[in-house]
């Protein structure tokens, strides 16, 4: 999904209420904010109030929060110093020259993309900020900008794994470097292709104890249009295409923009004349989840606050629809697995009521060093909250 155009205007005019973030936040308002559902036996609190709306966001061993913020160039570093778990020390760790996309930490170095580059930095005299920035791929080596401008990261086994995504819909651009995964050495070099077929996965992650590269895969818009469907009256796509969570393997082929779910053509590719040669070469999904519930963020669990049959299963976070004729999505769920496969999915958090007011929008989530629980950011496009949560589980 991308409701990127729509929100540009309030994005700008949010961003701009905010100033420098450069010293210690304020304890105010440690409230969860009303409108919010927690799965029973959890709860939920304020990890970080920070002053950027926070998107992705990695943490270092000691438990330091590093996070991109919603249409900033900004990396914030976020330090819980009295170990209260409310994290009340925000700092600009590096403010780079373009909008920062995804953040990463490894091997003590904070990476960190942009739409079109790759860099890695590292604070070398302790002081909070990066004085050591080094572009590992940079501008003019990848393809950036279009309708999905978002980069993803990944370092594995000595490899660097990133994508972008398609510049439109469901736009036919084999030639181009988008919709595809690719990897490189460590010094961005030694380019292969690694996955194709790809719409829109904002984060690659690894499920614990193997090298499997999983991510969650948008589902393209407006599918049912070409016989009939309009605006706001859409039961075709309303429910249709899916939320893909993909396992990416080497040569694999997913389908995009041809093919989606469970290998179904769109309409606008019907009559082409390998169609049936896509779909059988296309990778199903390994879960899907609702349609144009715009999947940010996803992590396996590895933690030691919940119950131990929490461990290696995921945990998804869905932004939210900007295009269904009633919202779906604005929740962080559980993908239940056996034996490495997904066989159900239950809501932790949600951000929605049953009467379709929303209170947020999660971005992404992630295990949470200190508290063993998940930490869950949320960037506020639609309100003035957009905190950092934390969820654990209640001891008995």
């Amino acid at each position: 999904m991308n409701n990127k155009y729509r929100i540009k205007i309030f994005s700008i005019i949010l961003i701009a209420l905010f100033t420098k973030c450069d010293t210690d936040a304020q304890k105010s308002d440690k409230n969860i904010p009303t409108g919010i559902w927690v799965r029973s036996g959890y709860e939920l609190s304020i990890a970080v109030n920070p002053k950027y709306p926070p998107r992705h966001i990695t943490q270092a061993p000691d438990g330091t929060l590093y996070f991109s913020s919603l249409d900033s160039e900004i990396i914030t570093c976020a330090k819980d110093k009295d170990s209260d778990g409310y994290y009340e020390s925000l700092t600009e760790y590096h403010k780079a020259k373009n909008v920062v996309y995804y953040v990463l930490w490894d091997d003590g170095e904070i990476w960190f993309t942009e739409s079109g580059a790759i860099y890695k930095t590292n604070d070398t005299n302790g002081d909070g900020k990066a004085d050591d920035v080094t572009a590992v791929l940079p501008n003019g080596k990848l393809p950036d900008g279009g309708g999905h401008a978002w980069r993803p990261l990944l370092i594995n086994n000595g490899r660097i794994y990133t994508s972008m995504g398609d510049s439109g819909n469901i736009s036919e651009e084999p030639n181009s470097e988008r919709q595809k995964i690719w990897s490189f050495d460590m010094n961005g070099n030694d380019k292969k292709l690694f996955a194709s077929g790809i719409r829109n996965t904002e984060k690659l992650v690894l499920r614990p104890g193997t090298n499997e590269i999983w991510g969650m895969d948008h589902g393209s818009d407006w599918f049912g249009r070409k016989v009939g469907d309009s605006r706001e009256r859409q039961p075709i796509t309303d429910n249709n295409p899916p939320e893909e969570m993909n396992k990416y393997v080497e040569g694999g082929f997913y389908g995009h923009p041809y093919i989606v779910g469970n290998r179904l053509p769109r309409y606008e590719y019907i009559d082409k004349n390998d169609i049936i040669e896509l779909a059988e070469k296309t990778i199903v999904p390994e879960w899907m989840g609702g349609a144009h519930w715009a999947s940010n963020g996803m992590m396996f669990y590895t933690g030691d606050n919940f119950s131990s049959e929490h461990k290696g299963d995921a945990f998804v976070a869905y932004h939210g629809s900007w295009n269904r004729s009633k919202p779906g999505g604005y929740q962080v769920t559980r993908v239940l697995f056996e034996n490495g496969k997904p066989f159900g999915e239950k809501a932790y958090v949600k951000f929605i009521d049953e009467d379709y007011k929303i209170a947020g929008r999660p971005v992404d989530v992630i295990n949470d060093i200190k508290s063993g629980g998940i930490l869950i950011t949320e960037d506020g496009m639609l309100h003035d909250n957009n905190f950092i949560y934390r969820l654990t589980e209640k001891k008995k």
